[in-house]
């Protein structure tokens, strides 16, 4: 048996500027997941996670899939 917790799912999207990122819902949150830009050492972060207020479009938590970020 794991001791893992699934808490989201993730979909590969693209911003304006062509760059990658991952999206999802866990409730009423929207998370984002980018690259970080401005690493600059191995101390600094691969990723950054954003999150943010689902907005409400009626759709189901966990099934948005967004083209943009915010």
């Amino acid at each position: 048996m794991s001791d893992t917790i699934n808490l989201c799912g993730l979909w590969k999207n693209k911003t304006k500027d062509g760059n990658t990122y991952l999206s999802g819902t866990l409730g009423n949150i929207k998370i984002m997941v980018f690259p970080n830009q401005n690493k600059k050492e191995s101390k600094h972060p691969d990723y950054n996670v954003v999150i943010a207020p689902r907005k409400d479009d009626g759709k189901e938590p966990n099934k948005e899939h967004e083209e943009e970020p915010f």
